[in-house]
């Protein structure tokens, strides 16, 4: 082609032929030596992730997570008292040096009553100067409730501990002290310290209580005085030991603060009167209910549900209905549920069937019915299921639901086969926690369709996990 020097190519339409020009000679697909076109080829198809029972990925994140990943996780493992993954807990507590995983594995260790950790627990322990003070609380706290048995050493750790702060370790290290001797006189030498802190004094009052030992009964008493109404801190802690002690001398100091201008004083007095059986104890707890300040309203309401005092449930009753405080209303529904009377039992199954009621007084019912009266709970759940069914983000299906995930009883069948149909992935997973829970095999092949690959990812973990612990 020539081209005129008068009428330049257009530089756009020239780059435009040539690449034509190309196209035409590439065929469309590439030849084979046999002149055969190759065929294109299927594109290989996403392969489903197989399915990893819960279990084993908590397992897989004790063996491998980073720590942050570790220390979030131990708390789950805690509340559902895991018992299947003690060991790699256990492992993780005797190698690692990480604060917050050290902490969450000694509370695992603590809530399970698992005392394999005992020797690193004391390990730590003596290295208490070094180490931080929430977790040397977690790890005294781990050792007194496991009940670990003391060597004279870690005994002068603790009353070295119980005199320096922060005060946090030494009341832990007060009460593991209190816990491993039987000798109340190092108690009372220790509360007359000149350097110990005012709570940990307190904390003393409290372990003298918790022993009952009628030896410190004139020491303690020596706190409140002759004829005088509680003024301090550790005099209302004195209240509360004298109570526990039950000694018949300490009734009379403790009926006289019920006359206390002090509110707390009067709520202290309250709940000291748990362990007498006088009728003049009996009056004072009853008159408490119509005390004008709430917190004595509700020790008393304590009260009542420790002393099993039935004849005060008229009054926890009407107090279920119509106290002007929330909280008392909260702890009559408590207390109404301890005395577990038919009439009780009656108001709160009604009370939550009314949608008026307020609904974290609901949330409240629901979690002492099932807890303590499932069978009759049951037919009432199932219609408050069906009005709450279709409702987004139900506050009460969702209480019903994550109160039946940790609840073991073979009635709630029914409303765990509702739960198990819910659209909500959360719903069902709470059904699939309940069915493994109560190894319930009527719901296997319900379960085995969660697993499959259509389900959310984390509904099929639950499932694999119920289906394991059903068939296991």
């Amino acid at each position: 082609m020539t081209v005129n020097a008068d009428k330049p190519v257009n530089a756009r339409i020239l780059l435009a032929l040539v690449l034509w020009g190309m196209a035409v000679a590439v065929p469309l697909f590439p030849q084979e030596e046999d002149g055969q076109a190759e065929q294109p080829q299927d594109e290989p198809q996403p392969l489903t992730a197989p399915v990893i029972s819960e279990v084993e990925t908590w397992r897989e994140t004790l063996r491998f997570g980073i720590n942050s990943q570790v220390a979030e996780l131990l708390p789950t493992l805690t509340r559902n008292r895991e018992e299947t993954l003690i060991p790699e807990v256990l492992e993780l507590f005797n190698t690692s040096n990480n604060r917050d995983v050290l902490r969450e594995s000694a509370n695992y260790l603590r809530e399970l009553q698992v005392d394999q950790g005992h020797p690193r627990a004391l390990d730590l322990m003596m290295q208490w100067f070094d180490r931080p003070s929430e977790l040397m609380v977690a790890v005294l706290n781990y050792l007194r409730e496991s009940e670990v048995v003391l060597e004279e050493e870690h005994r002068e750790s603790l009353l070295e501990m119980s005199r320096t702060t922060p005060v946090i370790r030494a009341l832990a290290a007060v009460r593991l002290l209190a816990a491993n001797t039987d000798d109340v006189d190092a108690l009372l030498e220790l509360y007359e310290d000149p350097g110990i802190h005012e709570d940990v004094q307190g904390r003393i009052l409290v372990e003298l209580g918790e022993r009952g030992d009628p030896r410190a009964f004139d020491f303690v008493a020596a706190i409140i005085g002759e004829d005088e109404e509680a003024q301090t801190a550790l005099q209302r802690f004195a209240i509360d030991t004298l109570g526990k002690l039950g000694d018949p001398r300490a009734l009379p100091i403790i009926l006289r603060q019920l006359d206390s201008s002090d509110a707390q004083t009067r709520a202290y007095a309250v709940n000291a009167l748990t362990r007498f059986d006088e009728e003049e104890a009996v009056r004072g707890i009853e008159a408490a209910l119509r005390d004008q300040f709430w917190r004595v309203r509700i020790s008393a309401l304590q009260t009542v549900a420790e002393r099993q005092l039935e004849r005060a449930a008229p009054a926890v009753l009407f107090m279920m209905r119509r106290d002007p405080e929330r909280p008392v209303r909260v702890q009559a529904i408590r207390t109404a549920a301890a005395l577990g009377r038919d009439d009780g039992w009656e108001l709160i199954l009604e009370r939550i069937a009314d949608e008026r009621v307020n609904i974290q007084e609901r949330v409240v019912m629901i979690e002492e019915a099932l807890r303590l009266n499932a069978a009759a709970s049951v037919p009432v759940l199932a219609e408050v299921m069906d009005k709450e069914w279709t409702r987004e983000n139900s506050v009460v299906l969702d209480a019903i639901g994550r109160t039946l995930s940790t609840t073991e009883s073979g009635q709630i069948a029914p409303l765990v086969e509702k739960l198990l149909q819910h659209s909500n992935f959360i719903i069902q997973i709470y059904g699939l926690r309940s069915a493994g829970r109560n190894g319930m095999t009527q719901f296997l092949e319900i379960i085995q369709e969660r697993e499959s690959a259509a389900a959310h990812p984390m509904v099929r973990t639950a499932a694999a996990r119920a289906r394991e612990d059903i068939t296991r």
